[in-house]
């Protein structure tokens, strides 16, 4: 009997400890990283181009140092006045070191002017290290693109202020 009365508080002891409540333990965190911030260094300039006869396109394309190269245009009669300086906007990134971050440009900039129609109807960019911030959380990226200008178009200066937006990826 008394080793039946063993056999039943063992066989409760187990049953007893294989009921009772387990518990485990879990890490909440959070990374806190710094804000990102835009700065403009430098105004998109298409510079001076004569009127030809038709739809006119002037397209710049900046590089990864923020060079222009040889513009394209496209349409008769319309040239590119020499001497006259012409640059892609600059653009300055602060934000977390080494962090990716994504450029938001409108799809189409109207520009205000003497004429309707003259617009930059693209816009590219290129930034020094692929929308890469460095070890020290900066960046710079330049912004080009293509001015389109109607067939019947006045002379004069023909501007807008765009947006860019940056945001990490």
């Amino acid at each position: 009997m008394k080793k039946l009365m063993l056999s039943v508080f063992a066989l409760a002891a187990v049953v007893f400890s294989a009921s009772a409540d387990k518990s485990a333990t879990a890490t909440g965190s959070a990374s806190l990283i710094d804000i990102i911030s835009i700065a403009k260094v430098d105004d998109l300039s298409f510079g001076q181009i004569t009127l030809g006869t038709g739809i006119g396109t002037l397209t710049l394309t900046p590089t990864a140092t923020g060079e222009i190269g040889t513009p394209s245009v496209v349409g008769t009669g319309y040239t590119l006045l020499d001497g006259i300086t012409r640059q892609a906007a600059k653009f300055h990134v602060v934000g977390e070191a080494s962090k990716h971050y994504a450029i938001t440009l409108p799809e189409t900039l109207p520009l205000s002017g003497n004429s309707e129609g003259v617009e930059i109807t693209t816009f590219n960019t290129v930034s020094v290290a692929s929308n890469s911030l460095d070890e020290a959380g900066l960046g710079d990226f330049y912004v080009g693109g293509s001015l389109t200008i109607p067939d019947v178009c006045e002379a004069g200066t023909y501007t807008a202020d765009f947006s860019v937006t940056v945001a990490y990826d």
